[in-house]
């Protein structure tokens, strides 16, 4: 089974894409200011309650059916303007580690209220994913199977509501991911299988509909 050594190697290579996808980010962020508003007039009359400000950086936990952190996973929100953000994410689902990248756009100032989310996710899968006793042309044998990446575009709507007086956010996400290419269950070994022996090792790649929750902590300030 290579699946554990295929893990600590994606999540090597995803902190070195997040590190230099922040440091872009970051780095664009004086820019974006020069045609943002304050504080206080991002937040509107309807979250003036909260007295810190708008936060420009968020760390969200999220969890749901064909989320982009897949079933629990982390991701940073970065605000370039009130009204619109760019996140990245990491996390595991059933079709192994999973990345995302994503826009989106608030209708409300200090990234809150209804939002639209556009991106993609990237779900590696796992070599030798499954290894059963299984009804053959010939038989009973073992066959082994493996799980192809699989590409996915996401389109979602989201709702940010605060959390608490500290400017962290709790939000609802519904949506549909698209498959755009893998995703297939491939067998690697053993004689080829009867469909109807196949059926049960069947898990289901990502694609569908997307219902999600998430928290995020804010971190900065404009």
């Amino acid at each position: 089974m290579t699946l554990f050594p295929d893990v600590l190697r994606f999540i090597h290579s995803m902190f070195r894409l997040l590190i230099v996808l922040m440091s872009a980010m970051l780095g664009a962020l004086p820019l974006a200011a020069q045609f943002d508003s304050g504080p206080q007039a991002l937040m509107g009359n309807k979250h003036g309650d909260l007295a810190i400000g708008c936060h420009r950086i968020y760390f969200c936990l999220s969890t749901g059916i064909n989320n982009a952190n897949g079933l629990f996973g982390p991701q940073l929100d970065v605000a370039i303007t009130g009204r619109l953000s760019a996140a990245v994410g990491i996390g595991y689902g059933t079709w192994g580690p999973k990345a995302n990248l994503e826009g989106r756009y608030y209708f409300e100032p200090c990234n809150r209220g209804f939002a639209l989310g556009l991106g993609g996710t990237y779900a590696t899968g796992a070599r030798d994913v499954i290894e059963a006793s299984v009804k053959t042309q010939s038989g009973t044998a073992t066959a082994t199977f493996e799980q192809r990446p699989a590409f996915n575009a996401v389109i979602s709507g989201y709702y940010f509501a605060n959390l608490g007086r500290r400017g962290n956010r709790l939000h609802f996400q519904g949506g549909y991911s698209l498959p755009l290419h893998g995703g297939q269950l491939m067998q690697l070994s053993g004689m080829p299988i009867d469909p109807d022996a196949r059926r049960p090792l069947v898990i289901v790649p990502p694609g569908g509909p997307v219902v999600a929750v998430g928290v995020s902590l804010g971190f900065g300030r404009f």
